[in-house]
């Protein structure tokens, strides 16, 4: 009786793993239309990777725990939680983030508009990615972009050793090396037209 009764808590702890597993399939497509409509920030984007964990977890729940594997739970789960941080570091989000929006801006409607406020929020990350998207996005969106980036990341600036990082070091360099393509895009007034209204 005690083996019919562990089998079945095993069998409904199976059921509400797959629950919350469809739930959080549920919130990772409405994550993706949010993506789709109105482009990827970093929250969207940290939501999924943690949504994406969740899921990870839930599946080697079922597989350890479930199936009398316990011990082998805990050492997985920090395996898995330290990998997801490495993965995070390694693959850039804010990249990432400016790659998937300029990507959505060339391949959607014109409708759709690149929204700079954000895209210049990104962190110096974002940088090189920004300036290889440049020629393929609007006039409009060129000049605030170059301007923005000119002025926080200046080519003769010099970071401090106490404020130098691997990604300002890296947003420099691009600046400096593209400054001239940059300047051309702003203009000798410094000054961008404002947007054009539909």
């Amino acid at each position: 009786s005690s083996r019919v009764s562990d089998l079945a808590c095993r069998s409904l702890a199976g059921v509400q793993i797959g629950l919350v597993l469809a739930i959080a399939a549920s919130a990772f497509q409405r994550l993706r239309l949010y993506h789709v409509s109105y482009g990827l920030t970093e929250s969207r984007f940290y939501a999924m990777a943690f949504l994406i964990w969740i899921a990870v977890m839930l599946l080697w729940l079922g597989a350890t725990v479930l199936r009398g594997r316990r011990d082998s739970f805990a050492f997985g789960a920090l395996i898995a939680g330290l990998s997801a941080v490495v993965l995070l570091f390694v693959v850039n989000p804010d990249a990432i983030v400016a790659r998937a929006n300029v990507v959505r801006m060339s391949s959607a409607d014109a409708s759709v508009r690149f929204d700079v406020a954000y895209a210049t929020s990104l962190s110096a990350d974002a940088v090189p990615v920004l300036i290889d998207a440049l020629p393929s996005l609007p006039r409009d969106v060129q000049c605030p972009l170059a301007q923005h980036m000119l002025r926080r990341w200046p080519p003769g600036g010099e970071l401090s050793i106490r404020n130098w990082n691997w990604s300002a070091a890296r947003a420099s360099d691009a600046i400096r090396e593209h400054e001239a393509e940059l300047q051309s895009l702003v203009g000798p007034e410094e000054e961008c037209a404002p947007p054009a209204t539909d």
